[in-house]
């Protein structure tokens, strides 16, 4: 795109941000925008509202300033239709004429137009607008380009390898989708960008104390870059900041909510009302104060979007008119608090977490929002002229993680992404195999609390059953399940008369010994409370899932409390063994009775 096209979209639509105005030279007609063009032969020809489709008994139109439209059959009444004409009202009276009983004009006919509009919706066919509509941000198109959708006009960069220069036009039917109109958003810099604005960015950035210096504010620029083109990623990394008071959280969110000007602020919110803001938009979304709190729900309802977001993954929700509705998040999301809620791995592998200490007496960088502005509009410009060297770059960086960093598919995807998205808005060449090493090791497995939970689910459960205390009193005071079985493991003649209470056994098979676990138990029941390896009464618990999955365990059957049951046998003994029992001492002697009162 050349500075001269630039500019002339910024002079076009300086002056009318809310209605995009009628077409003018110099740019370009989407599919679709001339009159008549692709249209049924059910409307007269200059029809300013555009039938797409109908779902059910709702039509679907873009009105005549370009914003999608939803009506309902029995909508289709007269100021439904005259919403839909808006500005060109004066269409319907000249196509639709009402008369009087002399003949002279009285007003339009509504039954007419709404038996044309809707005919002219069901000839375009079944539509769903979860498959064509995108909203405010950025999309990859069918070649591969960028696109940026910034509310009323859409910018097409050139296809990767054809050499060509980008194009813009208004919002509208484009290529067989729909980019509805809406109040304008960021643009990328109408004129050439001078200077680094990347390396201005991150010298911003690092005034912040961040835990791990330069690294963690390299990533906060990664983030960014991703989340100005994240509908066009194929993996769309999250960030968690944390930090206590005076450590600039707040001046923090003013720089990205500058630099990024089209952004999603969200407190206290919940992950319907995200979804519900977000609708077909591809915009970044900031979460501010999502703290740990006694009930973690809300929050781990939001985290869930963002990890569904991460990957592009559909969300089903039921209706109001018991009818399904899809719904696809292609956002980055960025969370802050002061203290980081619980979050399974799913969740904590799909975020970076940065964290601020204290600014030890300075004070935040004063900022100036027009520079911010400035600087996210060159970061864009860069981006549209640089994409074509984003996957080469990507892929780079991701195998630089598989191989020296330790990263499995995510961790490579994850970090992956926020290095080429830093190193894009940084340097115009590719990175040296130096610099690839230097940025893997500095992000391996061993060092990231990302990916320091990764512990397989079974190893967790079995970690999980070790450490329960059992409600059986020894000098006082309540044991693990590990110290239990560690005294029957040592030959004490009181242990293995305990453990079958509990739906537990240490027995001896094939020459070793194992740990035999009850499938169905209310003493197991009672430890797995609460977690999502339990069971209901009358079912085989979620427990037995895991533990099959724990190297040497096999299934038996055996007596507990002699009462035959099915159970798991985990390995005390050999390679496979889950602890080693011996390492507890035990003690002498036993003494079962509970405590006094005094």
């Amino acid at each position: 795109m050349t500075q001269t096209g630039f500019a002339h979209l910024r002079d076009l639509y300086k002056n009318s941000p809310e209605h995009p105005p009628p077409i003018q030279e110099g740019i370009s007609k989407g599919a679709g925008q001339e009159a008549g063009e692709g249209k049924s032969a059910r409307l007269p020809p200059g029809c300013p509202v555009t039938p797409l489709g109908r779902s059910g008994d709702v039509f679907f139109y873009l009105d005549e300033i370009g914003q999608l439209a939803e009506v309902k059959a029995e909508k289709h009444g007269r100021l439904s239709i005259q919403g839909l004409f808006g500005r060109k009202i004066g269409w319907l009276h000249e196509t639709w004429q009402r008369f009087d009983k002399d003949g002279n004009p009285i007003g339009w006919r509504p039954e007419l137009a709404a038996e044309a509009l809707m005919q002219a919706a069901s000839a375009e066919g079944v539509w769903n607008p979860e498959e064509k509509v995108r909203g405010t941000g950025a999309w990859r198109g069918e070649d591969g380009e960028l696109i940026f959708h910034c509310g009323n006009a859409v910018w097409f960069g050139p296809k990767p390898g054809s050499g060509e220069s980008g194009r813009l036009e208004l919002p509208g039917k484009i290529d067989g989708r729909i980019y509805p109109a809406s109040p304008s958003c960021a643009m990328p810099s109408a004129g050439e960008v001078s200077g680094n604005p990347g390396q201005a960015l991150l010298d911003l950035l690092g005034n912040w104390n961040w835990r791990r210096g330069s690294l963690d504010a390299k990533l906060l620029l990664g983030w960014i870059g991703a989340a100005i083109v994240g509908g066009a990623l194929d993996w769309r990394p999250a960030l968690w900041i944390s930090g206590d008071r005076a450590t600039g959280k707040s001046t923090l969110h003013k720089v990205i909510h500058g630099v990024l000007g089209s952004v999603i602020s969200i407190t206290n919110s919940s992950e319907a009302g995200i979804r519900q803001r977000l609708g077909m938009s591809s915009l970044p979304v900031a979460v501010d104060e999502l703290e740990a709190e006694a009930d973690n729900r809300r929050s781990t309802d939001v985290v869930k979007l963002a990890r569904l977001a991460s990957s592009g993954a559909m969300v089903l929700r039921g209706g109001s008119d018991h009818k399904g509705v899809e719904f696809t998040a292609r956002s980055c999301f960025l969370f802050s608090s002061i203290l980081t809620p619980p979050l399974p791995p799913q969740d904590r592998s799909r975020l970076a977490f940065l964290e601020l200490d204290t600014l030890s007496g300075t004070s935040p960088p004063l900022l100036d929002p027009k520079q911010l502005a400035r600087i996210g509009a060159d970061l864009r410009r860069l981006f549209a002229e640089r994409w074509p060297l984003f996957a080469t770059r990507l892929e780079a960086f991701r195998m630089a993680l598989a191989q020296h960093g330790g990263h499995a598919g995510r961790g490579a995807d994850q970090f992956g992404t926020l290095l080429a998205c830093a190193d894009i808005l940084l340097h115009e060449t590719e990175p040296t195999t130096d610099e690839l090493l230097e940025a893997a090791t500095a992000l391996g497995t061993a060092q990231l609390a990302e990916v320091g939970e990764t512990e397989a689910d079974h190893a967790k459960c079995v970690s999980h059953l070790l450490s329960a205390q059992l409600d059986v009193y020894h000098k006082n005071h309540r044991h693990t399940v590990a110290r239990w079985v560690s005294w029957a493991f040592g030959g004490d003649v009181e242990a293995p008369n305990i453990l079958p209470s509990f739906g537990l056994a240490v027995i001896e098979r094939d020459g070793m010994r194992w740990l035999a676990v009850a499938n169905s138990h209310q003493g197991i029941a009672k430890i797995f409370e609460g977690t999502h390896w339990a069971g209901k009464a009358n079912t085989t618990g979620v427990w037995v899932q895991a533990l099959d999955r724990v190297p040497g365990a096999l299934p038996f059957q055996c007596r507990f409390e002699g009462q035959k049951a099915r159970c798991r046998l985990l390995p005390l003994e050999g390679e496979h063994a889950i602890f080693d029992p011996s390492a507890c001492n035990p003690f002498p002697t036993l003494n079962l009775s509970r405590p006094s009162d005094d």
